[in-house]
């Protein structure tokens, strides 16, 4: 099976006073059974001091689009990149604002 070639189009990285680090990485990559949308993706939240992953949004095959909350994890309806950051964003800052 040939390499998919991956273009990574976002990357950005930061961490806030209460040393969680937001992450986030899309790679715009060719359509394929494996990614049908074009995309591949990881944005994560996670504790700096624990490494504990507190939120995460990934796609990676077979699983497909889905994110992990704390322990939990459910399947995510992708339907643009603008709109997964949106969402990561938003649930981060709902997150922060509820952690010690």
């Amino acid at each position: 099976m040939a390499k998919i070639r991956a273009e990574l189009i976002i990357h950005q990285k930061l961490i806030s006073i209460k040393g969680l680090i937001r992450e986030i990485f899309v790679w715009r990559l060719r359509k394929s059974e494996r990614y049908p949308n074009g995309v591949k993706y990881r944005l994560a939240l996670v504790d700096s001091a624990s490494g504990v992953v507190h939120l995460l949004y990934d796609n990676h095959w077979p699983k497909g689009h889905h994110v992990h909350t704390g322990e939990s994890e459910e399947a995510y309806e992708f339907t643009s990149v603008v709109n997964l950051v949106r969402d990561f964003r938003e649930k981060t800052d709902s997150l922060e604002r509820s952690l010690p």
